[in-house]
């Protein structure tokens, strides 16, 4: 299976280095853009597995900016915030993000949640393709085949 990999989108701060360092410790590929249009803009070849977007200052840009990632981007989204309000993380799980946390609560916990997040994900969305001799079980399809005849 091909690396894990998180996009961060936000400014390079001292809370994303130390995010960035725990999950490149981990075996994590992260990549940092300062807006979500210089990610698209970067054209990336593959989806990353979770994003990880920095809200803005402002509550309503914050929830704005999440709910047009969730229009262009199916995978898992958590929404790190100075809001402490938590009718601003309500609304953000509302538009669709998969995790909305505090980023007063530290970047330990926001890593602890990813890996958390991205271990059931992964597991869930593996490929899992068995072969035996001419035998071929598909788990994700649920699909047999003998001789490539189903």
């Amino acid at each position: 299976m091909k690396q894990t990999t998180i996009i961060y989108l936000g400014k390079k701060t001292v809370f994303y280095s130390e995010i960035e360092d725990t999950l490149r410790a981990k075996n994590i590929s992260v990549e940092r853009f300062e807006t979500f249009a210089e990610c698209i803009a970067a054209n990336r070849e593959s989806q990353p597995h979770l994003l990880l977007v920095e809200a803005p200052e402002e509550a309503v840009s914050g929830l704005a900016l999440c709910q047009e990632i969730r229009s262009q981007y199916g995978g898992l989204l958590i929404i790190a915030s100075r809001q402490d309000n938590i009718d601003f993380h309500i609304l953000a799980l509302d538009l669709g993000a998969d995790g909305s946390f505090k980023m007063s609560d530290g970047p330990q916990y926001l890593v602890s949640s990813v890996l958390a997040l991205l271990k059931r994900y992964i597991a869930l969305h593996s490929v899992k393709e068995l072969t035996f001799g001419p035998l071929t079980i598909d788990s994700r399809k649920r699909d047999v085949f003998i001789s490539g005849q189903p």
